[in-house]
C-alpha cells in the first residue's frame, strides 16, 4: 500500500486500518511500519462487525476489504487479504458506476 498511495489519493479515497489491539501497543507497531494511512482502534470489535469483518462462529475481527464510499455505502466486502491491485481496479470501477466481485 505504501508505495500506491499516490494511486489511492487520485481516487480521492485514503486506505484505513481497522486493528482490535489497545492503542498503546498498536501506536508503536504502527509507527515501526511507517505507513502513509490512519489506523483506527477498535477494541470491542464493533466497526468491524457492522462491515461484517468478523469470524461468524466467535465474532473476534476477521481480515477484510471494505470499499466504503463517502455516504458510507458500501462499495465492495471481500474477506481475507486484498492486493493494492484488485483495490485499486475495483475503485476505478466504482467511479465509473461498474461493480467488481473481487
Amino acid at each position: 500500500m505504501r508505495g500506491r498511495i499516490e494511486e489511492f489519493r487520485s481516487l480521492e479515497t485514503t486506505p484505513i486500518a481497522l486493528t482490535p489491539d489497545g492503542v498503546l501497543s498498536i501506536q508503536v507497531f504502527w509507527a515501526s511500519l511507517d505507513w502513509p494511512f490512519p489506523v483506527l482502534v477498535d477494541p470491542g470489535g464493533a466497526v468491524a462487525a457492522t462491515f461484517g469483518a468478523v469470524v461468524p462462529k466467535t465474532a473476534t475481527p476477521d481480515r477484510a476489504t471494505v470499499l466504503v464510499d463517502l455516504d458510507g455505502r458500501v462499495l465492495v466486502a471481500r474477506r481475507g487479504g486484498t492486493s493494492p491491485e484488485e483495490i485499486l481496479r475495483s475503485l476505478r470501477a466504482a467511479a465509473t458506476g461498474i461493480t467488481l466481485a473481487f
